[in-house]
């Protein structure tokens, strides 16, 4: 039969300390001696002399007093002892040096009511229920935030090349290059003047020519009547504003003639001369009055008066009433010729620029179009015989179109009203004429910017974030490797020194302590 007190004592690392108080190895108030000791501690290791490499090397692990415990302790009194300091005894074989003396008087202090295994017990229980997971899920938490950021980086990466392609395609269909938006939307309303140019000789404006004679026709063939001259109301003007732009010039005409009053004065002469004397010399001016010898007597008295004449003659005005006769002689007085000033003739680019006008070409456009449609549908249709009845004999351009003839007026007419509607054109003529549509395109332009730096600014901070995190994980990894080192030798150190503690018994530490 195996001896009983050959079987193991399995206690769990988290009730380690609670058994040892239980079994009254430790006494309940060992906290008060605990504190004691460290104190003790707290004075002693910064006095503590390095005489030795190992003890070099310890106090360079552990800085800090609050890192030892009583193994620590009992090192570095083993360390003493071989130093030259504890070569030093009395006569009864006791220490003469003050440190060894101190030193020794802590460990009995820890033996004492066995503190240094409650001590020991709720260390490598606080590392492995606490600091130690703590640390694992710090790493797992930064590890975790790395690759979120890393996500945020590669989605706000996606968003910068989307806001920059819908920049890019808003550039490109203004048709700027997108460095300075103000300036270059400022220079696209010079493109208006290419884009309303068109030549009236051009194959287009010819068939638009002929498509509105046509209709003008038609017009005056239904507005065509046998009633007197007096009773007959005038018709409507038709096509009044593509006749006026068909009438403009390509280019600005002017005449300079002006008028450059300071060289004509100084071309006249006053005939006023200063002589050596310094007055004036009044000479003769001219005029322009003629003095006419009187054919009647002198009279011989001094104060008769003298008659002048001012070469003006009175006649009297009669209002003409009736007709005039034709042989009545009437009077023309010549006009005075105007003097000849800068003319500017209307151009077709100077007149499209103006919206009413081309609100009035696009209106006798799309009067037009709607003539050529119903005229269309006339040709086309079964009817059409009866139609060309109805204009024979009026006139010979109604007669001799065709259906063809007709589409090729439409098309040409749909080119010129989607030229007048395409949005193009309405924003360079936005662009020109509002600076709040400026301004509002600038900001939607500028907008994509800013949304692009303030990704671009997310992504780096996000990479600051991520060097910190991988900085911190880099640093919290070497203290769980101390921790778990410091831990399992804690439990081999106490489990070799309980025994005695538990009258000969062996103890097995168990728990989530094996397996760190």
């Amino acid at each position: 039969m195996a001896d009983k007190r050959k079987l193991p004592i399995d206690i769990q690392y988290k009730q380690l300390l609670e058994a040892l108080v239980d079994r009254r190895i430790v006494p309940h108030k060992w906290l008060e001696q605990h504190k004691q000791i460290r104190d003790a501690i707290a004075a002693l290791y910064p006095e503590l002399p390095l005489s030795s490499e190992a003890l070099s090397k310890f106090r360079a692990k552990k800085p800090s007093h609050e890192d030892v415990n009583y193994f620590d302790c009992k090192f570095i009194f083993q360390c003493l002892e071989q130093s030259d300091e504890g070569a030093a005894k009395n006569f009864f074989g006791q220490y003469t040096s003050p440190v060894l003396k101190r030193w020794s008087a802590l460990i009995r202090q820890y033996e004492k009511n066995n503190v240094f295994a409650a001590e020991t017990a709720r260390i490598i229980a606080q590392n492995t229920a606490f600091e130690i997971p703590f640390l694992k899920k710090s790493i797992q938490q930064n590890e975790k935030q790395v690759a979120d950021n890393n996500r945020k980086m590669a989605d706000l990466t996606r968003s910068i090349a989307e806001y920059k392609r819908k920049l890019e395609a808003s550039c490109a269909d203004m048709g700027i290059a997108g460095n300075n938006f103000r300036e270059e939307l400022r220079h696209l309303p010079l493109e208006l003047p290419a884009i309303f140019d068109d030549s009236p000789s051009s194959k287009k404006d010819k068939k638009k020519k002929k498509g509105k004679k046509q209709a003008e026709v038609a017009e005056t063939s239904e507005n065509a009547t046998d009633e007197p001259f007096e009773l007959v109301v005038a018709p409507h003007i038709f096509f009044d504003a593509i006749k006026e732009l068909r009438n403009a010039s390509d280019k600005m005409v002017e005449t300079d003639a002006t008028l450059d009053f300071e060289a004509e004065a100084a071309e006249i002469s006053w005939d006023i001369s200063i002589d050596e004397s310094g007055t004036t010399e009044a000479a003769e001016i001219d005029w322009g009055i003629e003095t006419v010898e009187s054919t009647e007597p002198a009279t011989t008295s001094d104060d008769a008066p003298v008659e002048i004449d001012w070469d003006i003659t009175t006649s009297e005005v009669v209002d003409p009433i009736g007709e005039v006769n034709a042989g009545e002689v009437v009077d023309v007085v010549e006009p005075v010729p105007d003097v000849p000033v800068a003319i500017e003739v209307a151009t077709r680019v100077g007149l499209l620029d103006e919206n009413d006008f081309r609100t009035r070409v696009l209106n006798d456009l799309l009067e037009l179009r709607a003539f050529l449609l119903q005229r269309l549908v006339e040709l086309s249709g079964s009817d059409s015989v009866a139609f060309a009845n109805q204009f024979q004999g009026s006139s010979p351009l109604l007669e001799q179109q065709s259906t063809t003839k007709i589409e090729i007026f439409q098309a040409a007419v749909d080119q010129a009203v989607a030229l007048l509607t395409s949005k193009r054109l309405q924003q360079l003529v936005l662009i020109k004429t509002s600076e709040r549509y400026l301004d509002r395109h600038v900001a939607s332009l500028e907008m994509s910017t800013k949304h692009m730096d303030k990704c671009s600014r997310e992504i780096h901070s996000l990479e600051d974030k991520n060097v910190d995190l991988i900085d911190s994980t880099r640093s919290i990894q070497p203290q769980i490797t101390a921790l778990v080192a410091t831990t399992k030798k804690l439990k081999k150190e106490l489990e070799a020194a309980l025994p005695p503690l538990f009258k000969g018994y062996k103890v097995n530490i168990v728990g989530e302590v094996n397996s760190l």
